[in-house]
């Protein structure tokens, strides 16, 4: 715990190389494999923070590793595989780093936070990979299915009632149970 604050601090005051050395620590402390995942997640990311890709990239694939053998890979290895993704992304490894993200989300589809951070990923990836950005896709709707757009624009815009009619569900009613306040 001491460890933690002490990394909290250099932190803060930008010394990488303490983190890094408090963090290293904080992984040979731990006995159980699978509670070493925490602190080496934290290691990729505060490699990747000082802009050690290089390392950061060989630290996440071997704990990455470590985390499939031990079985943590839906829990803390999706968080090592995340800051995997992001150090290859920073490397220049768009392509792999992207599979990674997509990957990391996939392990972990519920937690919503988590799949937006990996998907922020990738659209970065798609910047640092030197391409062209992908044109946006326009939503087009048919006019024979949208009868707002469906009139030309030089007719007169329809009154207020046949725009409403046209968009309201022309259906039965639903029925009414009694006793019941409807809300």
């Amino acid at each position: 715990m001491a460890a933690t604050a002490q990394g909290i601090i250099a932190e803060r005051s930008g010394d990488f190389d303490e983190v890094e050395r408090l963090t290293r620590k904080a992984v040979s402390h731990e006995a159980d494999p699978a509670m070493q995942m925490v602190p080496r997640a934290n290691l990729i990311d505060v490699l990747t923070r000082a802009g050690r890709f290089a390392d950061a990239v060989q630290e996440g694939r071997s704990a990455y590793a470590d985390a499939v053998a031990v079985g943590v890979e839906r829990g803390h290895g999706v968080l090592i595989l995340s800051n995997l993704a992001e150090a290859l992304i920073g490397l220049g490894e768009g392509e792999e780093g992207r599979r990674m993200a997509r990957r990391a989300w996939m392990l972990l589809p519920s937690d919503v936070a988590f799949r937006s951070f990996c998907r922020r990923l990738e659209r970065r990836s798609l910047f640092w990979d030197d391409r062209p950005a992908r044109p946006r896709r326009r939503r087009t709707r048919r006019r024979s299915i949208c009868p707002m757009t469906s009139r030309s624009r030089s007719a007169p815009p329809a009154s207020r009632s046949s725009r409403r009619s046209s968009l309201c569900w022309r259906g039965p009613r639903p029925r009414r149970t009694p006793g019941c306040s409807g809300s």
